[in-house]
């Protein structure tokens, strides 16, 4: 049997988030939503263009999983991370198109790329995945196909086998002009080398201990959140969700997943800092990007 790559777009826990914010056209097929077009993207936490960095490199560079942008101060990527990562970049620009979309474990659409690796970072959005590639949806993975990958599925790429129960498609893969670049704005030197406030130390601990989920209420609060305290008239208005960390009771705002206080009554304090729904983690190191002074 043929074997293609299947390729998860973000980890399981945020991958209902992550996922689609690369999806530009969806639909329902058999009551299920499916992304039709869109891209999806790989991390291991290097923020390079590979095609500038070039493959053989990938093994020499630094990155540092708690703050990516100052890579200087991490560790030399592993060599599974390297190899895996130089792996997707050599098949995303081979002519072969066809791969899965996998969550987890379980591979769910089977899907052509549609044209080469290219890179575009989101400065503003540290959940987003840099290295990407543009598909086009196919049909769902098979029950064959669809069967979950304990152990080795985990892994962000794998190889498996089509169905050949199915008609194999018939596809060309096309260049695909991807729009300009925009140019990330400069960050403060200082923002990332702050140290982030721990959930009681457990991030110590989460690649070999099973964290609890933070509980999230379904009720949504008004908020108002004074923007400068030299102009209190003009006013940004939040919306929160009750929000539980280790414990303590604070409100998060779902989009960004910015923090602030909870105060005594139920009242919305001040923004203490973002929740990282990637290692468990308060970083109050992160300034509130809607702050004019913080800008």
């Amino acid at each position: 049997m043929p074997l293609v790559p299947a390729i998860s777009g973000a980890d399981t826990k945020t991958f209902d988030d992550m996922f689609w914010k690369g999806i530009t056209e969806k639909q329902l097929l058999n009551r299920r939503t499916v992304p039709t077009k869109g891209s999806i993207g790989v991390f291991w936490h290097l923020y390079k263009d590979l095609r500038v960095l070039g493959p053989d490199n990938i093994s020499k560079q630094k990155v540092n999983k708690l703050y990516p942008r100052n890579a200087d101060e991490g560790k030399v990527m592993t060599a599974v991370n390297s190899k895996a990562l130089k792996a997707f970049y050599e098949w995303a620009q081979q002519k072969d198109p066809l791969f899965f979309i996998k969550k987890g474990t379980q591979p769910l659409w089977l899907c052509k790329k549609v044209g080469n690796y290219y890179y575009e970072d989101r400065a503003d959005d540290p959940y987003w995945y840099p290295h990407r590639i543009a598909f086009e949806f196919i049909r769902p993975a098979s029950d064959i196909e669809g069967v979950k990958r304990m152990g080795v599925g985990m892994n962000t790429m794998i190889w498996i086998e089509l169905d050949e129960t199915l008609p194999k498609p018939v596809v060309s893969i096309e260049p695909i002009e991807m729009p300009p670049k925009k140019k990330a704005e400069a960050k403060k030197p200082t923002e990332a080398k702050k140290p982030g406030r721990k959930a009681k130390a457990k991030a110590t601990t989460i690649e070999t201990v099973v964290e609890p989920i933070p509980i999230i209420t379904n009720t949504t609060i008004q908020a108002t959140h004074v923007e400068s305290e030299e102009d209190p008239l003009e006013v940004e208005v939040i919306k929160v969700q009750a929000f539980e960390i280790d414990g303590t009771d604070y409100f998060r705002e779902p989009i960004k997943n910015k923090i602030y206080k909870r105060m005594g009554g139920g009242g919305v304090g001040a923004y203490i800092g973002r929740w990282s729904p990637r290692d468990l983690r308060l970083h109050e190191e992160m300034p509130d990007s809607d702050r004019e002074d913080d800008i």
